[in-house]
């Protein structure tokens, strides 16, 4: 009974709410319209992607970026005939964060341990707002047989 219970506390004291429920990383499922488009997902403030494909993909992000620091990402989707989208993803506190101070009442040090140490370090106390998926414009098509600079005044051609 003893080995129980100090297994459970032990439990209790390695994760906060957020990392028993929501865990560092982030995994989700990249899709545009029309799919087969390529992407480049970058991490912001680095200047090389963190991961180049095609849609659809599936993929998986840190959620922190050190203690008490959100991760920010962006992705690039383009396809031939279509016009480039950059899409940023917002951050926000993940609503588990917060179930930490249920347990005030009853572990009293450990919310505060949990919401101070635990949840910020790993990370999981922040939320990743991924869209459903990138829509891609399609490009006008260039006007067939009118040369570019046909009808233009004379001074306008220069």
């Amino acid at each position: 009974m003893t080995c129980i219970a100090v297994a459970l506390a032990s439990l209790v004291l390695a994760t906060g709410c957020a990392t028993m429920y929501e865990h560092r990383s982030k995994h989700f499922s990249l899709q545009s319209i029309p799919d087969g488009a390529e992407f480049e997902l970058t991490k912001l403030g680095e200047s090389a992607p963190m991961k180049v494909g095609v849609t659809p993909a599936s993929l998986t992000v840190r959620r922190g970026n050190g203690y008490f620091q959100p991760a920010h990402y962006s992705v690039h989707v383009h396809k031939e005939g279509y016009e480039p989208q950059t899409v940023d993803f917002g951050t926000s506190v993940n609503g588990n964060y917060w179930w930490n101070l249920l347990w005030f009442p009853f572990l009293e040090p450990w919310p505060v341990v949990a919401m101070l140490i635990v949840d910020p370090w790993t990370g999981a106390m922040y939320d990743i707002d991924i869209p459903t998926a990138v829509v891609l414009r399609k490009l006008p098509a260039p006007a067939q047989g009118v040369a570019p600079e046909a009808g233009l005044p004379d001074a306008e051609k220069r």
